[in-house]
């Protein structure tokens, strides 16, 4: 094995940038001992292949949950999607459409598991399950920063010190990039790195860290006080007024730039994909979207098959 060595440098700046699909988040079921199945998360799914002839409950009503659920009900033999009372893509709505085949159901957040290791929802049903698959997103961790960088994480996804998600109030030359929960947050470091290049260059002159932090908790209690829970406080989905797009030109102005996303055009698109998901999202992939002024393609279709050679890829 090779030798460790702890090299200690001095930097003008640290970007974090270590992304936020890693360490998974499993969420609290009652009396989850009892359960004597299979307890998987949806980031160590891959191909349906070894869940053919299982029983499959999934939590989550996520992006995940769907379409993990969809790509195992061919081989499964039931699935079952038990969905938060968000219920952000309206899947009980579309079960209750009968979109989906008739081995799969979706039925409300699950409630505990009983004594004989059934698993019971909120609505009183109960099913037998040979897997638990829990697709309910990520903790953000960084194991990596030392307690004296003055860091720290409530409900495991709220960090703070942070001023407009991303710079770090009491060292605001330490900046975060891409922590936010958005279904298109990859784009996220376009807008937010221009803006720490402004700041380092001494372009954009930053409030007080006072300042900067009451900022940061009035919006952390706005959301609060419209029922978004606190583990999405960097979250931008389902979360009301509170829109990625106005995140995005807030940034903007600040760093005194125009913004380098085509934001108008990747809005509407988002609404539309958002809309096509909630009315079946078993058919959704198979939507082309236009950018109408070009009629050039942006998003891909990918069929069933192509989705489980990029998983079996990955």
């Amino acid at each position: 094995m090779g030798k460790e060595f702890i090299i200690d440098k001095v930097f003008d700046a640290v970007f974090v940038c270590a992304g936020v699909y890693t360490d998974p988040f499993h969420a609290s079921v009652t009396k989850l001992d009892n359960f004597a199945g299979t307890i998987t998360h949806s980031r160590d799914y891959r191909t349906p292949g070894k869940y053919a002839g299982k029983r499959v409950t999934i939590l989550g009503s996520g992006p995940s949950s769907f379409d993990i659920a969809l790509d195992l009900q061919p081989v499964a033999t039931e699935v079952v999607v038990s969905v938060s009372k968000t219920d952000l893509f309206n899947l009980k709505q579309q079960y209750a459409n009968g979109v989906f085949p008739s081995n799969l159901k979706v039925v409300d957040w699950i409630d505990h598991v009983d004594d004989d290791g059934w698993l019971v929802f909120g609505d009183g049903s109960k099913v037998m399950s040979d897997v638990l698959m829990f697709c309910t997103g990520y903790k953000i961790s960084f194991p990596f920063l030392d307690a004296s960088c003055g860091v720290t994480i409530e409900n495991e996804r709220h960090v703070q010190p942070l001023y407009k998600h991303m710079i770090h109030t009491q060292r605001p030359t330490m900046f975060f990039i891409n922590i936010l929960r958005s279904p298109i947050s990859f784009n996220t470091a376009y807008a937010q790195v221009p803006v720490a290049m402004k700041i380092l260059a001494g372009a954009v002159k930053l409030p007080s860290a006072d300042e900067m932090e009451t900022e940061s908790e009035l919006e952390y209690q706005q959301r609060l006080s419209v029922g978004i829970p606190g583990f999405k406080a960097h979250g931008f989905l389902g979360c009301g007024d509170f829109s990625l797009f106005s995140y995005y030109r807030d940034l903007a102005t600040m760093a005194g730039t125009a913004v380098s996303l085509p934001l108008d055009m990747m809005e509407t698109l988002l609404q539309k994909l958002i809309h096509n998901i909630s009315k079946n999202c078993a058919t959704h992939k198979n939507i082309s979207y236009e950018q109408p002024e070009r009629g050039q393609r942006l998003v891909r279709k990918y069929s069933r098959p192509r989705v489980q050679r990029l998983l079996s890829n990955s």
